[in-house]
């Protein structure tokens, strides 16, 4: 029906017209009809909204909850301390007695940039380097962070929207309070008009459901505020999530990386071992039979069944 309410010129013709309703066509009728609903438009719109309502506050009590959890689980992971402190030591052992050496911290933007730090040969990067000397000193499982911090990935997709979604919720439910309060919807004014009753019993509803909302907001954005405090960093909810994913993608390539060249070079030490074993007995069959391939005993003869007058033959 709002895709089919007249535009304010064509509602501004219709209001003018003083001819004979017969005379009109069907769609002309119906135009003429809805300009009697007075705020018709902003009653579809609250209409719409109460039937979204529901879908719309579940969606966002979820990815608060996603985004509360991610938040948890990264100021827990003690995996991801070591991950980070190996690097601030990797930094601090490369930095020498520079004016960067002996530092207690670094900013989380050069988490992604480890990667792009290439050795003189190119054969690795920095990152490539320091998951190879965590995993000799840590074993693999302290270097993947990532299992620790199963909602990091969400989390971070979600702090983007859903603060803003939150905020556009409550200003539409307060919208439509402020909306039924006109003297448009005052009774008498349109005979039958439901509207007010129906958006007011909504409101009672919807508000006590946008509180518990805006508390569970503050949940998550207490644990959020605890994390940014932790890693002393000036960084908003998305930003800060997705610089960690970021880093967790390309510790996680690098993981897999890791295992394709190990097993290629399992496949190629196999190969060569196989190979070997082939020239081996290549060289052993040009060579001929040896000495001690005659002296091989020779298997008896099974002649148990044999006649004695067959086994010789006389002559004379």
């Amino acid at each position: 029906l709002l895709r089919m309410l007249p535009a304010d010129s064509e509602l501004a013709e219709i209001q003018s017209f003083e001819g004979r309703v017969e005379d009109l066509i069907p769609a002309e009728r119906f135009f003429l009809e809805v300009t009697s609903v007075p705020r018709l438009r902003q009653r579809l719109e609250g209409l719409l909204f109460i039937l979204d309502f529901q879908h719309r506050f579940l969606d966002i009590r979820q990815n608060l909850e996603v985004f509360y959890l991610a938040c948890t689980e990264t100021s827990r992971s003690q995996r991801l301390k070591t991950v980070l402190g190996t690097i601030l030591a990797i930094g601090n052992y490369l930095n020498g007695t520079s004016t960067r050496g002996a530092a207690s911290g670094f900013r989380l933007a050069i988490l992604p940039k480890l990667n792009d730090t290439k050795t003189a040969d190119n054969s690795t990067s920095l990152l490539g380097y320091a998951v190879a000397y965590m995993v000799k000193k840590f074993g693999e499982s302290a270097v993947r962070f990532f299992e620790e911090i199963p909602n990091l990935e969400l989390g971070s997709r979600f702090a983007e929207t859903v603060f803003e979604d939150f905020t556009k919720l409550k200003s539409e439910l307060d919208s439509l309070n402020a909306e039924i309060q006109r003297s448009e919807y005052k009774e008498g004014v349109l005979p039958g008009d439901k509207f007010k009753s129906i958006a007011e019993q909504f409101h009672v509803q919807a508000a006590k459901y946008v509180e518990s909302l805006s508390k569970t907001k503050e949940a998550a954005m207490g644990a959020f505020n605890r994390l940014a405090k932790g890693f002393c960093e000036p960084l908003g909810p998305h930003e800060l999530l997705d610089t960690l994913q970021r880093f967790s993608k390309g510790l996680q390539a690098t993981l897999v990386e890791r295992q394709r060249k190990a097993d290629e070079e399992l496949k190629r030490k196999a190969e060569k071992e196989k190979l070997d074993q082939l020239k081996k007995r290549r060289r052993a069959s040009v060579a001929g039979p040896t000495a001690d391939s005659f002296m091989q005993p020779i298997e008896m003869l099974d002649f148990v069944d044999v006649p004695v007058s067959t086994m010789f033959t006389v002559c004379v």
